[in-house]
């Protein structure tokens, strides 16, 4: 007989089968591989039984009321849940501007409207949400994709979560006379791709009492300005497609991502304490190409504000520059990179940089949606590395200082 591995290094084993943090389409394989290493023995059913449970995946209403029947029989599976992903992402792989169609076809602007089968896009209210935040009080994530008349009152047993994200939903107001909104006090990351539905509904979600102590914030909604109510204390990163508030020179910001957001334009509104600044073509929400405008002299008007700058990301767009066939153009780009690196700025260049090989060397209007951009996951890495420096830098001070 072969020697008993240490639990350790058999929880080390199982950890290492799948991804530890699962995407909204490979939830389901994942949760299939724990159930199959569950059966080897009871030792591993004991160490695989709470990864099972940790994160769960409720892509229709159906399933949502399965789950709750199962909580019926078991309580304390609710304990284990840790995140919770509500919906689907019906667009991925589609184009930038069929996704904007397929909007128009889902009824997000027209209540009467029959979404098509192949869209499914069900009511918020049909997965019993607040139910779900309610019996699992240990949520941490929450995800919710494609789902119509999101209300805030669903969301009001999640007190507890640290980080929020909704894509391409409908936020609704039918219960803002009768209903305050929550106070989510441990939420640090929200994410909001979203359709809001009035003004109401705006201003009480982004009110400064609602969100304390975020620090990660990520915002497309093509109906409304930058929400400026919203408690600018604590930011830490932020990302938008619309044009950046002047009071968010004053934020502690360390990364700034902008779609569609002309440069020249913004410049008097970055913060200097920004170390990362990202340039991005394009959004979820739009599929155009903006102006961005960086030539020698808006480099240099920028690093003149941006003295803490260590990363410029530059869309997948100028990439074309650096690979144009005339050795004049790539020569120039050459030596703009060049200047900046003189000045301790790494420039890189977006289609280098995210590992997106399915739209390397598409148009922009012609590139698919994949999963990492409809959450945009590189914002998440980026935030966590400007934090890593800035913490960095604070103990090289203090140590200085000593």
């Amino acid at each position: 007989m072969l020697p008993t591995l240490p639990v350790e290094l058999q929880h080390a084993v199982i950890l290492e089968s799948f991804d530890p943090n699962p995407s909204f389409s490979h939830l389901d394989e994942r949760y299939e591989v724990l159930a199959r290493l569950s059966l080897v023995c009871k030792a591993w059913r004991a160490l695989i039984e709470p990864l099972l449970y940790r994160d769960l995946h409720l892509p229709t209403s159906l399933r949502a009321r399965c789950f709750l029947k199962s909580l019926d029989r078991d309580p304390s599976r609710g304990e284990r849940i840790r995140t919770v992903r509500v919906g689907h992402i019906p667009w991925l792989g589609s184009t930038f501007s069929a996704m904007a169609a397929t909007d128009d076809d889902i009824g997000f602007e027209d209540d009467e409207a029959e979404p098509p089968s192949s869209a499914r896009v069900e009511e918020a209210d049909q997965y019993r949400l607040d139910e779900i935040l309610r019996r699992c009080p240990r949520t941490e994530q929450l995800w919710i994709a494609g789902v119509r008349h999101l209300l805030m009152s669903h969301l009001k047993h999640g007190t507890n979560l640290r980080s929020l994200h909704i894509l391409r939903c409908s936020l609704c107001d039918c219960d803002t006379l009768e209903y305050e909104p929550p106070t989510f006090t441990a939420l640090t990351r929200l994410e909001i791709y979203a359709k809001m539905m009035s003004h109401s509904v705006f201003d009480d979600f982004f009110a400064s009492t609602v969100f304390p102590s975020l620090r990660q914030f990520s915002y497309a909604c093509p109906a409304e300005d930058f929400p400026t109510r919203l408690s600018f204390s604590n930011l830490r990163s932020v990302s938008t497609i619309t044009d950046i508030p002047a009071a968010l020179e004053h934020a502690p910001l360390l990364f700034l991502d902008l779609y569609q957001v002309p440069l020249q334009l913004a410049l008097p509104s970055l913060p200097r304490t920004l170390l990362i600044l990202r340039l991005n073509d394009f959004s979820p929400i739009r599929s155009s190409v903006p102006w961005l405008l960086l030539d020698h002299s808006t480099s240099d008007a920028l690093a003149a504000r941006l003295p803490r700058l260590r990363e410029l990301w530059l869309p997948r767009s100028y990439s074309e520059w650096r690979d144009d066939p005339k050795e004049s153009v790539r020569s120039m780009v050459d030596s703009w990179v060049r200047k900046w690196e003189r000045r301790g700025v790494a420039v890189i260049f977006e289609e280098d940089g995210d590992g997106d090989d399915e739209n390397r060397g598409r148009e922009p209007e012609e590139q698919r949606l994949t999963e990492a951009a409809a959450f945009d996951f590189p914002f998440a890495i980026l935030a966590r590395k400007a934090e890593r420096w800035a913490a960095e830098e604070d103990e090289a001070r203090g140590a200085g200082v000593q």
